[in-house]
């Protein structure tokens, strides 16, 4: 069974909940541009062609192309289904949060990740897909490329 999650900037950060694996964070801070490592899209589709990732650890996008997922996510949920009514914004660029978090930045300010998370209900960690809305008259962490 696979998790999925939307948030918003203003909601940053959250509480911590009960029945967190203590192998991962609870804290789940906003991305802040600390590093961005990410080659232009381009070179992202090339590299993440289903010859050199493996189905299980890319993230279907709703343009129909895939990235890999990030922080060891393997089996993550596609971002098609949750992007809303949205126009698909390309991504531009990768970051980590100060939690040590890596997030795909989106060209109009949107951060999607994949992470594993403890599922209390199921016993074991299950792959998550968050994204992160900027929200109107937020402040939206810039991207230093």
């Amino acid at each position: 069974m696979a998790c999925f999650a939307v948030a918003v900037w203003a909601m940053w950060p959250p509480t911590g909940g009960t029945g967190a694996d203590p192998r991962s964070p609870t804290d789940l801070s906003a991305p802040s541009p600390l590093q961005v490592d990410a080659p232009p899209v381009a070179q992202q589709r090339e590299k993440t062609t289903p010859s050199t990732v493996p189905a299980n650890e890319r993230l279907a996008l709703p343009d129909g192309t895939f990235v890999p997922c990030l922080n060891g996510t393997v089996g993550a949920p596609p971002l098609s289904p949750h992007w809303g009514n949205r126009p698909w914004s390309p991504i531009v660029a990768t970051e980590r949060s100060d939690v040590g978090v890596d997030w795909y930045v989106h060209a109009d300010g949107t951060r999607t990740t994949t992470e594993m998370k403890w599922r209390p209900d199921l016993g074991r960690l299950d792959a998550m897909t968050r994204i992160a809305v900027p929200v109107a008259g937020q402040a939206t962490p810039p991207v230093t490329r």
